[in-house]
Order: structure tokens, then sequence, then C-alpha cells
């Protein structure tokens, strides 16, 4: 298992790409922690990705 933190996270495009090349390769992420200091950034955090 690949366990990553995400800094400067923005909108998770890091997260999103980290994600599907795992899945692309069956191998299990999870990102332990997000972090952004733009507060609409940190309210688009709160949406699942589709």
């Amino acid at each position: 298992m690949i366990k990553f933190i995400d800094l400067f996270c923005g909108t998770g495009g890091f997260r999103i790409a980290v994600e599907m090349i795992c899945n692309q390769y069956n191998i299990s992420s999870q990102c332990v922690f997000s972090s952004d200091i733009d507060i609409d950034s940190q309210k688009i955090q709160h949406f699942p990705v589709l």
C-alpha cells in the first residue's frame, strides 16, 4: 500500500492522479492527509469524485 499526503492540494489534482495510477496497476493507495490554506479549495475537497 502506498500512503501519501497532499500538501497545498488545491482541488485535488495530485491525489486524483495518484489514485488513478495506483488503480491502473492494482496498487492500493490511501491519502492520509490533505491541506490547503485557500478556503474555496478546502470547500471543494469535501465533494466526492465521481
